[in-house]
């Protein structure tokens, strides 16, 4: 049974669309696994290469997995394949079918609704027998003009009763240079970030928290009673699985946890965790922290396997985080953890989230202020806030009345409301390498046309030079382990707590 699965999104290291793929295959259905990574749209011809791939391999179902900055995309091939191949079904999955399936179902036949391992499966065997698949949980289908909505099905429990995601070189493809090429270790580097020495792993599923302009938010509600939300593979798991990526891969120099928070596991758990990684892998790591589960001891461990950089949220004021978050994580609790990481040789980058239409100036002084009483070295990523459909802030910004954008999220990776205080904005930004007193001295004086003057001359001088060495120094991954060092040099010389 031929089968197509276009991956739309960005960057090969995703890891959605791989684990259907391969599961499919261990249930004897192999399929051709395409990477689409393009930002812009495909061009005609580029459009015309994926027609002529569809018709050469003949597939019984084509499916797609996207998120929303990859709608446009996705529609637009999808009427393509349509027109060409009017009888040929077309299923939808990912996070924007997850958020939006009414839309999605105009262009698909078929659209999953959260975790596809057995659903599509299931229609996989549905189409083989030619039997009825309007009924099969977590898909909806559309026939004679009706749409079948189903209910999900309970949550996976066991991850390790999945496969983790592995390549077969032989049947994955990458659209290159105009044309779909059988996929390589050379271009696999080429088209996957950091070309390829940061592997990516998934430890676990579902987020203890329910941010209300996250897709967790939306997951929650559609699995309530479904089972366990926090779900974790087992440690054995992790390891069989990273022995694999260092064989498979051996430029791997890092290891990218992308779970919303592996340092929420249990100690217990994490304590296995490093003693195993420690031993039989060893490689630096990459991971995210949420601030209210987190420990000195889970510290402890996490620097014992040799973690290199945490992900923190601090994401905006306490009372933006308290009243229009659902996040109940207050600044205090974020300095806490702020220094235990500090203490214990873990470099830390912070997550905010800017542009946001409840702003107002005085939040984004209590966030400088935050910013400024965070140890050094740290670093800091800013994305604008994206109402991605049908999340509880979306529909609580419509209801408040604030204009939104109906291509927030879609058009581009982010939100598009304007930055009301670029002062303020530039000085967050600036803060990783700004003094805390030059910070505070920075706000207090910050009416005062002088004062902004030498901002100005500070940010695109100062800090725009230190921010071009540190793109320089990220793209070796080697090269942040020896920079951290020195960055941390001075804790080795303070006596042990």
């Amino acid at each position: 049974m031929p089968l197509i699965f276009f991956n739309m999104l960005w960057e090969m290291g995703t890891l959605g669309l791989p684990n259907i793929v391969t599961y499919l295959e261990q249930k004897g259905y192999p399929s051709k696994h395409v990477y689409l990574t393009k930002h812009e749209l495909e061009t005609p011809a580029e459009i015309q290469t994926i027609l002529a791939f569809v018709e050469r391999e003949q597939p019984r179902l084509v499916g797609f997995s996207l998120m929303s900055f990859n709608f446009e995309r996705t529609r637009r091939i999808t009427l393509a394949i349509k027109q060409r191949f009017p009888d040929l079904p077309i299923v939808w999955g990912g996070i924007h079918p997850t958020f939006d399936p009414q839309e999605s179902i105009q262009y698909a036949d078929f659209v999953c609704v959260g975790e596809g391992e057995d659903a599509t499966l299931e229609l996989v065997q549905a189409i083989e027998a030619g039997a009825d698949a309007q009924h099969i949980p977590n898909i909806w289908s559309k026939h004679a003009g009706q749409v079948f909505q189903n209910d999900v099905r309970p949550l996976i429990q066991n991850l390790d009763d999945y496969p983790f995601p592995y390549i077969n070189w032989q049947s994955t493809y990458v659209l290159d240079e105009g044309e779909i090429r059988q996929l390589t270790h050379t271009l696999y580097r080429k088209y996957v970030q950091n070309t390829g020495t940061m592997y990516d792993i998934m430890a676990s599923r579902g987020c203890p928290y329910a941010c209300s302009y996250c897709c967790n938010a939306l997951f929650r509600k559609i699995y309530k009673g479904k089972g366990r939300y926090v779900r974790y593979r087992s440690v054995d798991n992790l390891i069989t699985e990273l022995q694999y990526a260092m064989h498979e891969f051996p430029y791997i120099n890092m290891v990218n946890i992308q779970d919303d928070g592996f340092a929420s596991a249990p100690e217990a758990f994490l304590k296995e965790f490093s003693e195993k990684y420690k031993d039989l892998i060893g490689l630096p790591l990459r991971l995210r922290v949420i601030p209210t589960m987190f420990t000195d001891e889970k510290a402890r461990y996490l620097a014992e396997a040799n973690t290199l950089v945490a992900i923190l949220g601090i994401q905006t004021s306490d009372r933006i985080n308290r009243e229009k978050f659902n996040r109940r994580v207050s600044a205090e609790t974020v300095l806490k953890v702020a220094e235990i990481l500090h203490r214990h040789n873990i470099f830390v980058q912070y997550d905010l989230i800017v542009r946001n239409p409840y702003e107002t100036e005085d939040d984004l002084v209590e966030v400088c202020r935050i910013l400024a009483r965070i140890p050094r070295p740290y670093h800091l990523i800013m994305y604008p806030l994206a109402l991605f459909p049908n999340t509880p802030l979306r529909l609580q910004a419509i209801a408040d009345g604030i204009e939104v954008n109906n291509r927030d999220g879609i058009d581009t990776p982010f939100g598009n409301f304007p930055n009301k205080y670029p002062y303020l904005l530039r000085l967050q930004e600036a803060s990783p390498y700004t003094p805390a007193r030059l910070i505070h001295f920075f706000l207090d004086h910050r009416r005062e046309a002088w004062v902004r003057g030498m901002f100005n001359v500070y940010y695109y001088v100062f800090f725009k030079g230190i921010e071009l060495a540190r793109k320089l120094v990220m793209k070796n991954t080697r090269m942040v382990g020896w920079v951290k060092k020195l960055l941390f040099l001075p804790n080795s010389f303070k006596p042990a707590a």
